[in-house]
């Protein structure tokens, strides 16, 4: 069948009552609050939001993941600070069945000035890996006027979640341009994106809410996997195009060779200098994926810490579980402040350690790749 036939299959289902409840499988949830014409209680008329059902009846049918439908105008719109059934269902649907991911469905007026916006309440109900995620499956699919909380924060739905732990929640507004029905190669476009998001959101749901990370410290025979990650030149690309000294650098690559022979040596520089070095441990994966480190700057008089999460793991928020850790590890061992610097456009980085408790207290000036380039200081106190 093809997508334009199905998809309106979908859109013009009927159903009985005043919503429709569809469990699946897979710990997410599309929600579709506005498919109906509503008279809201100081009565302005709310109009409908064409295919916010049929997305959601496609991804259960597809996917298997959960739907919550509104069909019947029942006097109270669900997005607004009320209490009604329909959120009162959803609240016990995520609680009761562990949902990780509820995608709220909106149809924003095509005069707005984006293709989609997220709406997390400032960035509160999801988790900074989650919003990258799906930004970059709208992107892959040139789907690339992205806005964030701007005009729509996220509504009583978003709010309505906010206090359950561990759950992404993100209101989606999705531009009439991509739902016409007179031309759904948009919304086609769309719903690529979407399913790439599910299947890779699907994939490490498990890893996402794995609270069994641990830091090991590492003796001589363990530095192989220091020597892996240092030579693995998707891991270390941030650090290319330095003017350093460091032996074994990489220009090019950021890499930093690590020998075997060359292992004890390197091991015995870490500690005669007090550098604080510890692999970051999953114990269900029953592997390293990336390594935790401090130390102290004669020069700046201060301590500088850092974290390495492997490529591979990355956006699967390991990074800010792992930053919890190093911490926790320094006030116990009674550091007061720990600071950190990132290049201006690594926003990702900056957004981690801010999102932790780190504020911006200053600038630099880097060389990198022969260019000037502002680096931001960042520091907390612990």
């Amino acid at each position: 069948m093809k997508f334009e036939q199905e998809i309106n299959n979908l859109e013009s289902q009927n159903f009985n009552g005043d919503y429709i409840l569809l469990k699946g499988s897979k710990p997410i949830l599309f929600t579709a609050p506005h498919t109906m014409i509503q008279i809201r209680e100081n009565g302005d008329i709310k109009l409908n939001e064409p295919y916010t059902k049929a997305l959601a009846l496609y991804f259960h049918k597809h996917f298997d993941t959960y739907a919550l439908i509104k069909l019947n105008d029942t006097g109270l719109d669900s997005n607004r600070d009320n209490h009604d059934e329909f959120k009162e269902v959803m609240y016990k649907l995520v609680k009761e069945e562990k949902i990780k991911l509820v995608l709220d469905l909106h149809g924003a007026k095509n005069s707005h000035d984006f293709d989609v916006e997220f709406g997390t309440l400032n960035n509160l109900t999801a988790d900074f890996s989650t919003i990258k995620e799906l930004e970059e499956a709208f992107k892959e699919n040139n789907i690339t006027n992205i806005e964030h909380n701007n005009p729509f924060k996220g509504g009583a739905i978003t709010q309505y979640l906010y206090n359950i732990k561990d759950v992404d929640v993100i209101q989606l507004e999705i531009n009439a341009k991509f739902r016409d029905r007179h031309n759904l190669n948009k919304l086609y476009s769309l719903v690529c994106s979407l399913t790439n998001f599910i299947k890779q959101y699907s994939e490490y749901t498990n890893l996402r809410t794995s609270n069994n990370l641990s830091l090991f410290i590492p003796n001589i025979e363990d530095y192989w996997y220091l020597k892996k990650i240092q030579e693995d030149p998707k891991t270390m690309s941030y650090n290319a195009g330095y003017d350093v000294n460091y032996l074994g650098y990489d220009y090019d690559t950021g890499c930093i060779e690590l020998k075997e022979s060359s292992w004890e040596d390197e091991f015995n520089k870490k500690k005669d200098k007090g550098i604080f070095l510890a692999y970051i441990k999953d114990e269900e994966l029953k592997d390293y994926i990336g390594y935790v480190t401090y130390h102290y700057n004669e020069f700046e008089k201060r301590y500088y810490c850092g974290v390495l999460i492997e490529f591979k793991y990355r956006s699967r928020s390991f990074g800010k579980k792992a930053l919890s850790l190093l911490l926790d590890f320094a006030r116990k061992n009674n550091i007061k402040t720990l600071y950190n610097s990132f290049e201006e456009d690594r926003a990702d980085a900056i957004k981690l350690f801010t999102n932790m408790g780190f504020s911006i207290v200053g600038s630099k000036i880097v060389n990198k790749f022969n260019s000037p380039t502002k680096s931001l200081i960042i520091k907390i106190d612990l």
